[in-house]
């Protein structure tokens, strides 16, 4: 593995600031997509997102079963007869949700003490532009988006409303012809946070492991039967890892592994016969803890547990379904929720 030819590097560079300042990385570095919509959209957290369309779900109730056997209301969704959801009662926290089509335009989520608004604009192409996001009916922020080409991102600014208001700024540039990333930067109002160089010098390492920097390389190897291999290289906070990702010939994900100084694995995840399975090791490889998923062949999660470093059972917990993703039962340990539906009139 040492002697893996390095064909893409990432140098990240520090450049000043704090933990402070790091924090709303994230919330800029990440674009908001519709995936925000579709969590909101299953059943239930480890659901099918599709579930409530596929079987033109009109509300969903869930129940919490205590020990003499009541049911106590936790969560009611109501969905169009589009599959979205468009409204959501969480104990007395309420949340609706309009749209255009199937675009996301406005929530509203109301509590006994405050109310919280968010609007959502779109360009022509579909693509998010502008979030506004109000507490009491005041701006507490707005994010706007500026795109290079289709839903690749420009640049991302976030200003938060306050005593002190902050401006976040991710930006990235490209190369025009070969339509890639060449630098991004991340700024905290104005100044200059953190940078990424993404060229790339195709001998191997450009970063030593004593400077504040971190860098990110790929090689991709093909195998005979089809599948191939992608490998990251990485060297972060003065660690060396090496990460290895396997597929299939039809880029379906068998595996993937994380190496420490290329011989210590520490993290291992993998799918297979329906069944997921990760595991986390220390830097001297002992087990962390481990994690196993159990799936139908409609990939409707079954069976999940979780084990402790001394690879004992710490939890456990199941799922039942009526038909078609909808879940009917879940039960962690002695905890039992219970899933009532109505149906939209086909």
């Amino acid at each position: 593995m040492k002697n893996l030819i390095i064909l893409l590097c990432f140098p990240f560079v520090l450049i000043a600031g704090n933990r402070d300042e790091l924090k709303y990385l994230n919330q800029v570095r990440w674009n908001y997509s519709q995936n925000n919509v579709l969590r909101e959209n299953a059943i239930f957290w480890m659901g099918n997102a599709n579930a409530a369309q596929k079987n033109n779900v009109a509300t969903v109730k869930r129940f919490k079963v205590k020990k003499n056997g009541e049911k106590e209301l936790i969560e009611t969704k109501v969905y169009n007869n589009q599959g979205m959801i468009i409204e959501r009662t969480y104990r007395d926290i309420k949340t609706t949700y309009k749209y255009n089509d199937t675009l996301l335009t406005s929530t509203f989520t109301q509590n006994k003490k405050s109310t919280f608004g968010s609007s959502y604009t779109y360009d022509k192409e579909q693509r998010l532009i502008h979030i506004k996001q109000f507490k009491n009916g005041k701006m507490r922020s707005e994010t706007r988006y500026v795109y290079f080409e289709k839903n690749k991102l420009l640049s991302t600014e976030e200003i938060i409303y306050g005593k002190r208001t902050k401006v976040i700024r991710y930006e990235t540039t490209f190369d025009e012809i070969l339509k890639k990333p060449t630098a991004a930067f991340y700024y905290v109002n104005g100044k200059l946070i953190k940078k990424w160089d993404f060229s790339c010098q195709e001998q191997g390492e450009i970063v030593k492991k004593d400077e504040k920097q971190a860098s990110e390389c790929t090689y991709n190897q093909s195998n005979a039967d089809g599948s191939y291999s992608i490998f990251k290289r990485i060297i972060d906070n003065k660690k060396l890892y090496l990460n290895r990702t396997d597929f299939t010939k039809d880029s379906i994900f068998i595996a993937s592994y994380r190496y420490y100084n290329d011989s210590v694995l520490v993290s291992k995840n993998s799918f297979e016969n329906n069944v997921s399975l990760y595991e986390s090791y220390t830097h001297k490889g002992k087990l962390r803890y481990k994690s196993i998923a159990k799936y139908d062949e409609n990939k409707n999660i079954l069976q999940s547990e979780f084990y402790n470093r001394r690879n004992k059972k710490r939890s456990n917990s199941s799922y039942n379904y009526i038909k078609n993703g909808l879940i009917k039962e879940y039960i962690a340990n002695k905890n039992k929720l219970v899933f009532e539906y109505t149906f939209h009139n086909n």
